[in-house]
Order: C-alpha cells, then sequence, then structure tokens
C-alpha cells in the first residue's frame, strides 16, 4: 500500500518480501470451532474459562454471552487477540448461550459460530468464618469445606490476625474441585513472614476473591523489609550509616537479620515510594555485619564486589533493605482452571504470586500495593509462572513498589545430564513429567550461544534414578541435536518442553509502577500484551529473553504481540543503561558469547505509546518475521539529553531477519544517535516513518538577517519571501553548507529531505533547488550538483546532477505559471532514488537517478550544501517562501 505523504518519512532500507505484513489484508478460510466448556455443560466458577480454535488469519475473536439463545440479552461482549475468554464481571447464576467470530485486519468478520450453553450452578454447602474466630478454628473450617464440595466458604467482613506456623500457609489445598471461598474485602494479617496466605496443589476449579493481605506486627510495623535514610558514607570501608524510618524495624532485628535472603537493598527515589533511585544499580548485596551505633543509627557494609559502588550512596538518599523469606503471598503448582479475582496485598516477604505446571491462572482486578506512609510492597516479583500449558490471564491488576519483576512468564526447562547418542539426550526435571511421545521440544545451549533447534519426541523412556547417578527421562529425538553443554547450572544446555511455554497468555489493560526490574519478563507462544500501563520501572517495560546469565527460564517468543501500551519513564538504572536495553526488547542471551541467531519468531509491536525512554525505545534481536508499526517513541520530560551515554536509538535491530518497521511516530527531540540502528540484519525494510532529525536547518525568510549562508544577488523582500535582485542574473542564489556536511560522508545518514514553499516563474525561465557538494552556483565548475529539481512555469525535471542530462525526467502539467505550491523532495542515499510530491500529491516516487562528477564519470553525489537558484528571474516574479532541509539517521551495519 502506497502512503501518500512523503512528509511522514519515507526510509527504505531494503526491499523483500514479508511474510508477517503479509498477514495485514488476509482474509480466512478457516471457520472458528468452540472448544471448551462442552454444549450443555455445568459448572461452580462464575469467571468461566472458555476456549475456541485458532484462526491462523484473525486479527482479533469477537465473543458474545447472553441470556438467550437468540443473543437478544447480552451478559457480555468482548473483543480479544487470544482464541480464548475470561469474563472480567462474573456471570450471574443460571443458563447462558456463548458464541465466537473471527475479526480480520480489513474490518471484515468471519461467521459466528454455533452458540453454546452453559450453566452457572451455585454450591449449595456453604461453610462460614467468623470475626474473632482462632486461626485453628479458620484452618479447621477451611478444611472441612475443602472436604465437602462443590462448596461456598465465606468470611464475614472483617480483619482476621492470623499467626501461621513458619513454611505454611492458611489456606493449604491439594486435590480440591468446585470451591469459592469469599473474603468479603477481609483483611487478613500474617504476624509471621516465613509464612503464606494461600497454596494450591492439583486443584481445579478453584475460586479465591475478594481479600486483603498483609504483613505486620502488632506494633503496625511491616516484617517484609526495612526502610531509612543514608545518613554519612565511608569510602575506605565500603560503608555507610543507615537510619531507619518511623514504624520501620532497624536492620539487626532478627526478622531483617535471619531472613533467608537479607543481605540485599535498593536505593529509592526520595519522591516517589517504589520508585529506584536513577543511574545507579537496581541492587546491592551487603554483609552479614551489621554495627549499632547507637541513637537509631547503623552501620552496613557492602560486599567486596560492590565495594566500588559506594558512591552512589549519598547522605539524604532513601534505602531499602530487603527480609525475604521462601513463602510466597499466593503459591500454585499442578492446577487447572484457578481464579484468583479482587486479592491485594500490601507486603509479602516473598512473591505476591508464584506457580508451576499450571493450566489456566487467572487474576482479575488483583493488586499489590504500597500501603500508605511505606516505601515497597512485595519483597519479590508479582506475578511469576514457569511451565504453564495455558498462559496467564491478568485483566485490571496493579503492581507498584515490587523488589523483582511485575510478570515473569517462562518455560521452565529441563537439564541436560547427558547425550548419549547423536539423536538422544537425558533430562532431569519437573517439566518432564509432561513429556510424551510426539511432542516438540525445544534445545537451546547457553555457553555457544546456540540455539539447537526445535525437536520432536520419537521416543521417551524414564531412568530409575538420581541426577547424579544416571536417572531421569532419555529422549529419543527425530534428529541429531547438535552441539551439547551438560550440566545443572543455569547457563548449561537446556531442553523447554513447547507445549509449557504459557500459550496464549494475556496481560491486558493493567498498571505496572514503579518498581524495580521489569514489567513484563514475557516468555510465550501466541501470547499478548496489551493495552497497559507501565511507568517508573526501573529496566524495560516489557522484557522478552531467557537470562541465561541468571536464571534458567526460557526461552523465546513465538506468535506474539505488543499493542497499544503506554510506557513512561522506563528504564533508568545503570544496569539497563549499559546493557542497551529498550522500554520494549527482545533477545536472546548467551554464556560469555553471543547469540547470532533468530530465536523468536513473528512478533507484532503496534499502537504502543513510548515516552521519556533511555538507551532504545524498541530494540529486536534475535528474531525473525517482526512488524514494528503505528508505535510512538518521544519525550515528554524537560529534559534535553539522554541520560545514558551509550547509543541511543528509537528503534533498534540486530540479528534479525524479515523486519518490517512502518508507520511508527519516531519524534523524540532529544539528539537521537539514529531514530532506526539496523546491524548485521537481513531482509528490512524500514517504510512510511515520520522521524525526528539530528541535523536541521529551517527558514521562514522572515528577513535579510536570516540568510546566514551566501548570498548572490538574492534578499528578503518586504513580504518574507527570498527573491533575486537582478532579471540579468542567470545564477542568483542563497546556498549553505548543511550540518553535519558532506552528510552521504556519514553513515547513519540515509535519506535527506527538503520542503520548501515557492511560487513557480511566469516567463519562460526557472528556479531551482538543489544538493551539492562544493560551494558554487549549482550551474558553475566546482559546485559536483545533484540531485536537484528545477520548476519552470508549468512543469519539473528532476537531475541526478549538472553533468547528467540522461538522468533527467521531465513531469509536465503540475501547476499553472506563478502558482505558489509546496514540494517535498528526498534523496534515498543507499538506493540512489528520489521522490517528489507536489502539495501533497506524488509526482515521483522510488525515481532512480545517475549521478556523474564534472568529468562525466558515474559517482555518489557528495552532498554538502543545499542551494536555491534563480535563473533570469525578475525580483518577486518568483520567489521561495519557506524552506526546511533535514537528514534522516538510520544507521546500517
Amino acid at each position: 500500500m502506497r502512503i501518500k505523504r512523503i512528509w511522514a518519512g519515507v526510509v527504505v532500507l531494503f526491499l523483500s518480501s514479508i511474510s508477517f505484513a503479509m498477514l495485514l489484508f488476509a482474509i480466512s478460510s478457516v471457520p472458528v470451532s468452540l472448544q471448551t466448556p462442552a454444549d450443555g455443560d455445568s459448572t461452580y466458577m462464575i469467571h468461566p474459562h472458555f476456549k475456541w480454535s485458532e484462526d491462523p488469519d484473525a486479527d482479533r475473536y469477537e465473543i458474545q454471552i447472553a441470556q438467550d439463545e437468540t443473543f437478544q440479552t447480552m451478559e457480555d461482549t468482548d473483543s480479544v487477540p487470544v482464541s480464548r475468554y475470561v469474563p472480567l464481571d462474573a456471570l450471574p447464576a443460571g443458563t447462558c448461550w456463548w458464541r465466537v467470530r473471527a475479526r480480520y485486519r480489513d474490518g471484515s468478520h468471519g461467521r459466528w459460530t454455533d452458540s453454546r450453553q452453559l450453566t452457572i450452578s451455585v454450591p449449595q454447602n456453604l461453610y462460614t468464618v467468623s470475626v474473632g474466630d482462632s486461626t485453628d478454628v479458620i484452618t479447621n473450617t477451611i478444611a472441612a469445606a475443602a472436604a465437602d464440595t462443590p462448596a461456598r466458604l465465606v468470611f464475614e467482613t472483617g480483619t482476621y490476625r492470623v499467626p501461621v506456623p513458619d513454611g505454611r500457609w492458611l489456606f493449604q489445598l491439594e486435590d480440591v474441585h468446585d470451591l469459592i471461598v469469599d473474603g468479603q474485602d477481609s483483611l487478613i494479617i500474617m504476624d509471621n513472614p516465613d509464612s503464606g496466605f494461600c497454596r494450591l496443589e492439583s486443584c481445579a476449579d478453584i475460586l479465591l476473591r475478594n481479600f486483603q493481605v498483609d504483613y505486620f506486627n502488632t506494633n503496625g510495623i511491616p516484617t517484609t523489609h526495612t526502610a531509612g535514610t543514608v545518613i554519612s558514607t565511608d569510602a575506605a570501608t565500603a560503608s555507610f550509616v543507615f537510619q531507619p524510618l518511623e514504624n520501620y524495624l532497624p536492620p539487626d532485628d532478627p526478622i531483617i537479620r535471619d531472613a533467608s535472603a537479607r543481605r540485599w537493598g535498593c536505593l529509592m527515589d526520595t519522591n516517589t515510594p517504589g520508585r529506584l533511585k536513577v543511574n545507579v544499580p537496581n541492587w546491592f548485596d551487603f554483609k552479614d555485619q551489621v554495627d549499632a551505633l547507637g541513637n537509631n543509627l547503623y552501620r552496613l557494609y557492602l560486599i567486596d564486589a560492590h565495594a566500588g559502588r559506594i558512591s552512589d550512596f549519598q547522605p539524604g538518599d532513601t534505602f531499602v533493605k530487603s527480609g525475604t523469606y521462601g513463602e510466597f503471598v499466593m503459591f500454585c503448582q499442578f492446577c487447572t482452571n484457578v481464579t484468583y479475582e479482587a486479592i491485594t496485598s500490601y507486603a509479602g516477604a516473598a512473591n505476591h504470586y508464584i506457580g508451576n505446571w499450571n493450566d489456566g491462572i487467572h487474576f482479575l482486578r488483583c493488586a499489590s500495593r504500597i500501603k500508605k506512609g511505606r516505601l515497597m510492597s512485595n519483597s519479590n516479583g508479582g506475578y511469576v509462572g514457569s511451565g504453564y500449558l495455558t498462559g496467564f490471564w491478568i485483566e485490571e491488576c496493579l503492581t507498584e513498589g515490587m523488589f523483582d519483576d511485575a510478570v515473569n512468564c517462562n518455560n521452565g526447562p529441563s537439564d541436560v545430564l547427558d547425550k548419549p547418542a547423536s539423536n538422544q539426550v537425558l533430562i532431569w526435571g519437573f517439566s518432564a513429567r509432561y513429556l510424551e511421545a510426539g511432542d516438540a521440544v525445544t534445545v537451546y545451549t547457553a555457553p555457544e550461544g546456540l540455539f539447537n533447534g526445535r525437536f520432536t519426541v520419537n521416543e521417551l523412556e524414564f531412568l530409575l534414578g538420581g541426577k547424579d547417578d544416571g536417572g531421569g527421562w532419555l529422549l529419543t529425538l527425530d534428529r541429531d541435536v547438535g552441539t551439547i553443554d551438560p550440566g545443572l547450572e543455569n547457563w548449561n544446555s537446556k531442553v523447554y518442553i513447547d507445549k509449557l511455554a504459557h500459550t496464549d497468555a494475556y496481560i491486558r489493560n493493567s498498571t505496572f509502577q514503579n518498581s524495580r526490574r521489569f514489567g513484563c519478563l514475557f516468555k510465550s507462544y501466541g501470547g499478548v500484551i496489551e493495552g497497559n500501563h507501565f511507568e517508573g520501572l526501573s529496566e524495560a517495560a516489557v522484557h522478552a529473553e531467557n537470562e541465561s546469565r541468571s536464571f534458567d527460564g526460557g526461552l523465546e517468543c513465538r506468535d506474539v504481540r505488543v499493542l497499544n501500551n503506554t510506557i513512561v519513564d522506563c528504564g533508568y538504572s545503570d544496569a539497563f543503561f549499559y546493557q542497551g536495553h529498550g522500554a520494549i526488547e527482545f533477545g536472546i542471551s548467551a554464556y560469555n558469547t553471543v547469540c547470532t541467531q533468530a530465536v523468536h519468531r513473528s512478533v507484532e509491536i503496534s499502537g504502543n505509546t513510548i515516552c521519556d525512554w533511555d538507551g532504545m525505545g524498541i530494540s529486536i534481536e534475535n528474531a525473525e518475521d517482526v512488524l514494528i508499526c503505528s508505535n510512538t517513541v518521544s519525550n515528554l520530560s524537560a529534559d534535553e539529553f539522554f541520560a545514558t551515554v551509550d547509543q541511543n536509538h528509537a528503534v533498534s535491530l540486530a540479528y534479525t531477519a524479515g523486519a518490517t518497521v512502518t508507520g511508527n511516530h519516531l519524534l523524540d527531540t532529544r539528539p537521537m544517535d539514529a531514530a532506526v540502528y539496523v546491524e548485521n540484519s537481513s531482509n528490512c525494510i524500514v517504510l512510511y516513518n515520520d522521524m525526528a532529525s539530528t541535523d536541521v536547518y529551517s527558514s521562514d525568510f522572515s528577513d535579510v538577517s536570516s540568510l546566514t549562508g551566501t548570498a548572490y544577488n538574492v534578499t528578503v523582500d518586504g513580504f518574507g519571501h527570498l527573491v533575486s535582485t537582478s532579471s540579468a542574473v542567470p545564477n542568483a542564489n542563497y546556498r549553505f553548507s548543511l550540518p553535519g556536511g558532506p552528510l552521504t560522508a556519514d553513515p547513519s545518514v540515509t535519506e535527506i529531505r527538503w520542503k520548501a514553499v515557492l511560487r513557480v516563474p511566469t516567463n519562460s525561465e526557472w528556479v531551482a533547488i538543489g544538493l551539492l557538494g562544493g560551494d558554487a552556483a549549482l550551474l558553475s565548475s566546482g559546485s559536483d550538483s545533484g540531485p536537484w529539481v528545477l520548476f519552470r512555469s508549468t512543469f519539473v525535471n528532476i537531475w541526478g546532477g549538472h553533468s547528467t542530462s540522461v538522468s533527467s525526467d521531465t513531469f509536465r502539467n503540475l501547476f499553472s505559471p506563478g502558482d505558489v505550491i509546496t514540494a517535498e523532495f528526498a534523496y534515498h542515499v543507499l538506493s540512489k532514488t528520489v521522490d517528489l510530491y507536489i502539495d501533497g500529491d506524488p509526482v515521483a516516487v522510488e525515481l532512480p537517478i545517475v549521478h556523474k562528477d564534472e568529468d562525466g564519470n558515474e559517482a555518489d553525489p557528495v552532498v554538502g550544501y543545499a542551494q536555491l537558484l534563480f535563473r533570469l528571474q525578475d525580483p518577486g516574479a518568483a520567489y521561495f517562501d519557506q524552506f526546511e532541509i533535514r537528514s534522516l539517521p538510520v544507521e546500517v551495519h
């Protein structure tokens, strides 16, 4: 499709077919079919999980849920980009009907599926918990309800302080089905930071809703972290004096001192709770030693490896030190169809939620909030899941003040213990329990930066024994697995089971703000991140990378979309700066080397707004089949420069094959190194983007003083027009050197554009606008002119240069003598083509030019000057009113 206005930006790097972008207007012939629930099913879950088959060409799916079979009275309607749905609002008891249809990118629809009937039933077994019940009474009532399902367990609204023993949870359920627990907005106060709120194992069809959870002692002091002020520092001992804030524990209190991960902490922003200090590491590790100095003062010591960063601590800084324990607020494994609704945690000694090897876990209007008067919430991450058959559904949730990632979806790998034959691997890990013959697995070897590939399991055998004595799962694959680095470390070779890759994870309309690390650490097949707000995160808002240097979660994304999110002021720690990250970033990490393969497949980044970023706006590495379109990358703050000293690019591509960057607004006014940077990539198109420029010259010719270049027989008249002073002068001109010229000697300049308002001649002569290499008139020796445009009374010529008449192209009947027109011209340096538009209409698009030097030899133009020339024009008969020229910083390596 051709875009009319080139002034919106045209940069063509490479021309090739692009399979992902061609889906834009595809129409499917594959009908959608409903999968679950089955027709006539009954459920106790008021947020049922609807699933249907995928239409490979669908942009979205529309679902209707009605009270009647004719769909006249709707309970719920929605549009989603994944082939499943969880209602945000509870469906009422009774019978409903549901149906689905596909919607395509051109606005057309597929047909509605046949409808299915579903009955929402109310469990008849009711159990209640009353305010004032002891912990024993509460846990006994929970156990009774769990043994008598289907059941409802309802808490009387109020506050409950529950002393739960170490390593235990208030709710500890195993093999329970069809249970609804409603806290009715009760507050659960956990006395013991080494205990959790809810643990589910091998459960199905569970709804936990309307609870607040907090961890603080009888004095109201949080038990999961401490916070205070830096009073002074001592570089010689790499230590600082710390004063806890009111209502925080001292660092030598046993709760903080004896925590399982007690040694690390963060420097904080002094004004915004939860947000980290800018341009320092996002964590510091400490020695166990804590010196009590009296008067509520304590000296803390950085470990030797971090001692060189004591200069990051300044008197008056705010510091938070974690007291992390091993039990999570909510934990879930081997479960199916679990919904957490309106669960809010204000503190936690570990993750808000963590789970492994589940299928369909949903979070609706849940939150991790910073309580008034505090600086942080949970001492670890938000929603963390490893090895999910169906990925998270997260909608209208809020996380703030987290010590770790707000969302972390990953495919829990299995370790490779041995390679007994070329097509065999012996593996160890819980994920292997899900393996069956015929399954697909992916193998990655971090020390080599090697994506071994995707394989089919032909045979599967369990060998008795432990991981150290020959035990594990022996996989016979469909071909040679290649180079393997066996071992149990995070960076050794890993096997990932494809069906555990958080398929169709959906993170929607949620807010992730003022926290440490990432917004969404995301690895999914078919997942979508849509309509969220990310702000004040120390690292990237969206980060798709396997982190093989530190964690074993992975591996890659396939068929994922990042759509219509707002990202503000994310990525400001120095760990972020010096790793060259982006606000949205995809990549593959290796161990002591670099992965150069395209591992991510089919990635769309569309409609996002990224403001006040550092490093990269959008960074894509190790990917194939990528579409980056309709994003806005800009700045709203008053900062004039980027914080990082590294390169700053609005869009960056590396080790990527088949990418299209189109229709984006890359308008940051800070001095970017390049709006688009392309390195070690192939078959990439950068086309029709509105891009800011690093080098701009513009003039409205307000008066003679605006002529800062060479003015030869030209002046500015009383109307603010650049005019010739004499009709007898054949080369009256205004010329000036371009900022940073000669521009074509700079490999980052791939396009030079100018725009002018001018009155065309009424006589038989002409005016011209040209690019040239020398400080001389266009028609003079030494100008090395071209390309340039000659305007006569009714037509134009486009020239490759003064000595290149063979490349002059004439375009007639474009205007009338004396008309005032707007001309827009683009010279594409790499492809040696030009575009010309008159009053917004295309005259020439991607027109090849030939440039010859003054000896008649074909050569590339050397563009160091621009010139506006009048040939034999009466003063004021033809004029230039406005002129702007700029170079576009697209860098290719």
